[in-house]
């Protein structure tokens, strides 16, 4: 068994983080992914997964109040929309995704969220809808599709 923490990065760790971010990129896992810069994480609080001394993953997002009505939600409610979180291929069956959610997910809530929202994206949509219906409880609530017209 390995070693593992979940943990809020400290600014001595941003450069590791944005290692991954391109390790990301460079998986062609999920359509619209873009490499990031130091300068993009260091307005970030991100949760990181530490592996025997090494970051291995990492998952970020932000607090949104919701402005209108919505079937899940409403108007004043406190949001966590979860923008990205990746672990490297190797260390994924450790479960660290799903440890990272986790710490945000309680994070959270300790900052009184009522939801925790994300747009999901992978090329292999199966798995993606596996990972967060099935390990994680969430709900579906919609599909966003495209076809590329020639």
């Amino acid at each position: 068994m390995q070693d593992f923490e979940i943990c809020f990065a400290k600014q001595s760790q941003l450069n590791e983080i944005v290692k991954l971010n391109h390790s990301f990129v460079k998986e062609n896992c999920c359509n619209g992914v873009v490499a990031d810069d130091l300068e993009y994480f260091s307005t970030k609080q991100i949760a990181i997964a530490i592996v025997n001394g090494k970051v291995v993953g990492y998952a970020y997002g932000c607090f949104e109040i919701e402005t209108k009505n919505r079937a899940y939600a409403s108007v004043g409610d406190k949001i966590f929309y979860l923008d990205e979180m990746y672990v490297l291929p190797k260390f994924r069956k450790l479960r660290l995704g799903e440890k990272l959610f986790n710490f945000l997910q309680e994070y959270a809530r300790q900052n009184g969220c009522q939801l925790i929202t994300l747009n999901a994206v992978s090329k292999n949509y199966k798995s993606l809808l596996k990972f967060y219906i099935e390990n994680l409880n969430m709900e579906f609530w919609s599909a966003f599709l495209i076809k590329k017209l020639q």
